[in-house]
């Protein structure tokens, strides 16, 4: 078989064709394995039951899965200390190291095993082979994806948020969440300031859905207008360590001019007042020449009598 491990020794002349070497059991070290796994071990037992001491001249490891041979989608490693000859009667157990491809069907699978030895007669399998479920390994999926707002040169940031689902069985580690920003097809991520929320999960099980966060910040530099922003989620599987990243659709985002509070005229209800005075009003004309709303947090005149400072000479 394509995947069986040879061990080679000399043809034990003595050896009968009619004294095969037969297989009793096949254990795994696991009950699963995810797709792209390596490093499950697999013991086959071996039995001599002749009265002739013959070579184990190979052993073939086959994976079922539903009825269909599956062998050509794993790989078999042989133990260099496996042995390679066996005494009358004698019983050993030969050790191999099982690796899973990315593509490998998933589902129940079944392990077993023919051995040949010296007879030229390949013996009996295992009469229950052994076991081993194969799972679809952890792949993250883009559900959707929003942005919270808009950013604005130096000031406001805006929210990208990717919702993210683990199409997988087996549990995926995340990194950390990055954004990419292209304006028409140019990237111009360097032009903002990005950062992943720290909340952001690190560890997503098969089939469990999660938010993944970005905060977008531009700076002085950055130009007016629309811009599109992906985030990639990277993630990898937990036990095979294949690829499970997953990067979502661009979504429009607007960068806008901050803004910019200015005061275009002042009056006031007197031209003169008299000391003692609480009639007095005064107005403010404030124009905004930013993109977005501002706030006025406060606002009071300033008194002045040429280049001196009075305030202190008045209630507002």
């Amino acid at each position: 078989g394509m995947l069986g491990s040879a061990h080679s020794g000399c043809r034990d002349r003595l050896a009968l064709p009619g004294d095969p070497l037969d297989i009793q059991s096949v254990t795994l070290s696991q009950p699963d394995a995810v797709q792209g796994e390596a490093g499950i071990g697999v013991t086959v037992r071996v039995a001599n039951a002749s009265e002739f001491r013959q070579s184990i001249e190979a052993v073939d490891v086959s994976i079922s899965l539903g009825g269909q041979d599956r062998t050509g989608e794993y790989a078999l490693l042989g133990n260099p200390a496996n042995v390679t000859e066996m005494e009358p009667g004698a019983i050993v157990d030969l050790a191999f190291t099982l690796s899973v491809s990315q593509s490998a069907a998933t589902g129940s699978a079944e392990v077993n095993a023919i051995a040949t030895g010296g007879s030229g007669t390949p013996g009996a399998p295992a009469a229950e082979p052994g076991p081993l479920l194969i799972l679809r390994h952890a792949q993250l999926e883009v559900m959707s994806q929003a942005v919270d707002g808009a950013t604005c040169r130096n000031s406001r940031v805006a929210l990208l948020r990717a919702h993210v689902r683990n199409s997988g069985e087996s549990t995926a580690n995340l990194g950390a969440a990055i954004a990419s920003i292209l304006r028409d097809t140019a990237d111009v991520t360097p032009e903002f300031v990005l950062s992943a929320s720290t909340s952001n999960t690190t560890s997503l099980a098969g089939g469990a859905e999660a938010d993944l966060d970005v905060w977008i910040a531009s700076d002085l530099l950055t130009p007016i207008g629309p811009v599109d922003a992906s985030i990639l989620a990277p993630a990898s599987d937990a036990r095979s360590a294949v690829d499970a990243s997953a990067v979502a659709p661009p979504t429009s985002l607007d960068v806008h001019e901050p803004a910019a509070l200015a005061v275009t005229n002042v009056a006031e209800t007197r031209v003169t007042v008299s000391k003692g005075q609480t009639d007095l009003v005064v107005s403010a004309t404030v124009a905004n020449s930013g993109s977005v709303p501002a706030t006025i947090q406060s606002g009071a005149p300033t008194f002045a009598i040429g280049a001196g400072n009075t305030d202190a000479d008045y209630t507002v």
